[in-house]
């Protein structure tokens, strides 16, 4: 995981949409918010870091060779295989996996809380 190419307006972006569902569970509950709060924010950590994993794939190139033959069969163009693989490599170059990245931040600090709780 390359932590130069993080972008702070990208994690702020993501962690208000993160944080958006667990707050509002714990704000329209009768019981215990926190409790309520740490349990929501667990599984949309894990969600998340679900999500992280398959974006990982995708970042590898796990999934390029069908995209290949998808984008080939709508296009009707023939385009190199290798041209192809390596436009892909390199618009992913830059690319921070957020999803992975947060959902584990978020693991912690729900794991933490409930420690602490």
């Amino acid at each position: 995981m390359k932590f130069k190419n993080i972008k702070l307006s990208s994690v702020v972006t993501i962690s208000i949409l993160m944080l958006s569902f667990p707050l509002y569970k714990a704000l329209s509950s009768e019981g215990n918010k926190l409790l309520i709060f740490l349990d929501a924010l667990t599984i949309t950590s894990l969600v998340m870091i679900l999500l992280g994993v398959l974006y990982y794939n995708y970042l590898k190139g796990d999934f390029d060779a069908s995209r290949y033959v998808l984008f080939r069969q709508r296009s009707g163009k023939e385009v190199d295989f290798d041209k192809y693989i390596k436009d892909k490599q390199t618009e992913k170059e830059d690319s921070f996996n957020y999803p992975l990245f947060l959902g584990i931040v978020y693991f912690i600090v729900a794991f933490l809380g409930s420690f602490f709780y």
